[in-house]
């Protein structure tokens, strides 16, 4: 339990620098902002995922799955409609 503790404690903290980036506007080089947001949106891929799971304990699996999958498809609606 300590492990999966420590493990999303580092992926939180990799989302960190795309989230103080985002917020404060501030572009060094376009090579940083693709590693900050990379690194950020890979690290919420691994937190989606490990959520699902812990919800399966408590939720229908395809309940889960439907959630999942609207999640991951929202951005694509959020820039069709903007």
């Amino acid at each position: 339990m300590k492990r999966f503790l420590i493990l999303v404690a580092v992926a939180v903290m990799a989302t960190l620098p795309a989230l103080l980036l985002r917020a404060t506007g501030w572009r060094p080089s376009p090579v940083l902002d693709a590693a900050a947001f990379g690194s950020a949106i890979l690290a919420a891929g691994f937190l989606l995922s490990w959520g699902a799971e812990t919800a399966e304990q408590h939720i229908a699996q395809g309940l889960i799955l439907a959630v999942v999958a609207l999640v991951t498809v929202l951005p694509e609606y959020a820039v069709d409609l903007y």
